[in-house]
C-alpha cells in the first residue's frame, strides 16, 4: 500500500511540475514562445486599463481571457517596435423576441509592453463600428493583464509531410508557424518579415493526397479616417514533397470579398524558419 501511494504522489508531482505556467514579462521572449508552438495563455482585466477616449470609462469593460489560436506579429529592430496581433470573438443572441446574434470582438494590439485592446460589437455581416471603445494597459507587470506559458514549452516538431499525416491519423493537435522571410512570394514582391501562426482546428486529406486545414480572425482595424472591421483569412495546403502553399487573405467584413492577399510557398524542412508545424501531445 505505501508503495501504490508513493507512486501516486510521484506522479501528481511530476504532472503538476509538467502543467507548471511560466509567466511571460516581456515581448521577446512572448514572439519567441508563440514562433517556437508553445501554447501561450492571456488575461486582461480592462477595468485596470486606461481608456483611449472617454467614450470608454466605466462602460462595458471587459475582463476576458483564453488561448492565444491565430496571430500575427514581428520582431523588434532598430528601426520599429515588434507588434503581435490576435483577437477573441464570441457570439450572442439579444433577449429580444427573435432575437438577433451578434458578434463581441476583443481585438488585441501587442506592441512591445503596451497592449491596446478594441472592442465592441459589429454585427454579423456588418460593419458596425458606432459602439467601438478601446483602452490601453500595460502587461509587463504580470498582475492584472498577463501572458504566461506551459510546459513543454517546446512541442515536437514535424519536419516531413509524412510526419504530419501520421500525427493527423494518431489524432494528435497540430500548430504552426509560417516565417514569412522564410518563404517565397508567390508574386515575386517582398512579402515582408514577420510570422503567421496558430493551432490546426481540421484538416482535410485531398483526393491529390495533400492536407488543407484554414484559420480566421476578425479584428478591427484603427484607422480614425476610415473604421472598420475586416477579417483575417489563412488558407494551408501541405503536399507531399515536403512543401506547403499559404494564401493571407484580407476580406470586406460584410461581403467576404478579397480586399488584398498574399500567397506563399514555402518548404518544410528540420532546420526551423519556413513552415514549422508541430505535435501538441
Amino acid at each position: 500500500m505505501l508503495s501504490i501511494a508513493l507512486f501516486v504522489c510521484l506522479v501528481s508531482l511530476h504532472t503538476e511540475a509538467y502543467q507548471k505556467n511560466i509567466p511571460i514579462k516581456k515581448y521577446d521572449d512572448l514572439l519567441t514562445h508563440l514562433t517556437n508552438g508553445a501554447s501561450v495563455m492571456y488575461f486582461f482585466n480592462t477595468t485596470t486599463c486606461q481608456p483611449i477616449s472617454s467614450a470608454a470609462r466605466n462602460v462595458d469593460l471587459p475582463v476576458f481571457g483564453g488561448e492565444i489560436s491565430f496571430f500575427l506579429t514581428t520582431k523588434s529592430s532598430a528601426g520599429s517596435a515588434g507588434q503581435l496581433v490576435f483577437n477573441q470573438e464570441n457570439y450572442e443572441i439579444s433577449q429580444a423576441k427573435g432575437g438577433m446574434v451578434t458578434e463581441k470582438i476583443q481585438s488585441i494590439y501587442i506592441v512591445e509592453d503596451t497592449a491596446m485592446i478594441l472592442y465592441g460589437m459589429s454585427g454579423v455581416f456588418a460593419n458596425n463600428t458606432n459602439n467601438i471603445k478601446g483602452v490601453i494597459c500595460n502587461w509587463t507587470s504580470g498582475d492584472d493583464n498577463k501572458f504566461w506559458t506551459r510546459n513543454p514549452i517546446t512541442p515536437s516538431q514535424l519536419s516531413s509531410f509524412e510526419q504530419i499525416r501520421s500525427s493527423v491519423a494518431d489524432g494528435n493537435p497540430l500548430r504552426f508557424v509560417i516565417t514569412i522571410h522564410g518563404c517565397e512570394c508567390s508574386s515575386g514582391n517582398n512579402c515582408g518579415h514577420g510570422y503567421v501562426g496558430g493551432d490546426i482546428k481540421g484538416i482535410k486529406l485531398s483526393s491529390d493526397g495533400s492536407l488543407s486545414f484554414s484559420n480566421a480572425m476578425t479584428l478591427y482595424f484603427p484607422v480614425p479616417t476610415s473604421p472598420m472591421y475586416y477579417r483575417e483569412l489563412l488558407v494551408g495546403n501541405i503536399q507531399r514533397n515536403n512543401t506547403a502553399g499559404f494564401s493571407l487573405y484580407y476580406l470586406n467584413a460584410t461581403t467576404w470579398e478579397i480586399e488584398n492577399g498574399v500567397d506563399l510557398d514555402c518548404s518544410i524542412e528540420q532546420s526551423r524558419g519556413h513552415a514549422d508545424f508541430f505535435s501538441i501531445v
